[in-house]
């Protein structure tokens, strides 16, 4: 191999490495996952709406879809990034099929961004998961 074979191969590698750096740093948060965080929760029981205004039949005898208040920008966004993701950076919202945080599979919103890489950040999953940022 020469120089200029070597020097091409190594640009190559470089490509590589840093398109796995890219998608480490991808985080991927479930709407499912959204709604049951504390916040929105507490967020959810200070609303006034009627029960019966989330039971949609989905023209089906088998399947009841419960619906979610769309949180407030200004609280998605604290949940987003309470779960690792900069929100500083372009997140995105696809409709898709998804696991949660705890394992379940679902079809609905998922919030796609990259993972916040501040020092809190970095201590916090350091401190509870042993992964180094």
């Amino acid at each position: 191999m020469g120089m200029k074979d070597n020097s091409s191969h190594m640009r190559s590698l470089d490509g590589k490495v840093q398109r796995m750096r890219q998608e480490l740093a991808q985080t991927e948060i479930s709407f499912f996952d959204v709604v049951n965080s504390k916040e929105y929760i507490e967020w959810e029981r200070e609303q006034e709406y009627p029960d019966d205004c989330f039971e949609d039949l989905n023209h089906s005898k088998y399947f009841i879809t419960k619906g979610f208040l769309r949180p407030p920008k200004q609280l998605l966004d604290a949940i987003l990034f309470s779960y690792g993701m900069d929100i500083d950076k372009p997140v995105k919202a696809v409709v898709c099929k998804h696991r949660s945080f705890n394992g379940s599979i679902h079809v609905g919103v998922r919030y796609t961004g990259r993972t916040r890489t501040d020092p809190h950040w970095k201590l916090f999953m350091m401190d509870n998961l042993g992964v180094r940022l």
